[in-house]
């Protein structure tokens, strides 16, 4: 889930390299990643924290509260401590935006293998 769709696709390309991961879905916003959860099953949904209408860690809240919840792994150029200490309590992973792909590719694989983007 990421409202910039440069960034978006970059994500899901990147996803598709990995033979052992598979993208199911893509959003643009909060509402959009809900509703797309409601119709196609995943392992771990891959969420930006900054999203506009609805904060990515309030649609993480909502995510995590439903029954049989995907694992969640927030992304975020925001890596704040009241970030980490949101994630924490979701029992989510915070993986900051800037950096090498290796830390966000061992957080999905970590949690599960389908993931919506």
């Amino acid at each position: 889930v990421e409202d910039e769709p440069r960034v978006r696709r970059s994500l899901r390309h990147r996803l598709e390299l990995e033979p052992d991961l598979l993208v199911a879905g893509e959003a643009a916003d909060g509402p959009g990643a809900l509703a797309a959860l409601a119709a196609v099953p995943v392992d771990v949904v891959l969420l930006d924290v900054r999203l506009p209408g609805c904060d990515g860690l309030e649609v993480a809240a909502q995510i995590h509260a439903t029954p049989d919840a995907p694992r969640i792994v927030l992304h975020t150029l925001h890596d704040t401590p009241a970030a980490h200490d949101c994630a924490d309590a979701l029992g989510a992973s915070l993986i900051p935006k800037a950096g090498p792909d290796e830390p966000l590719l061992a957080a999905i694989r970590d949690l599960g293998i389908r993931v919506g983007a």
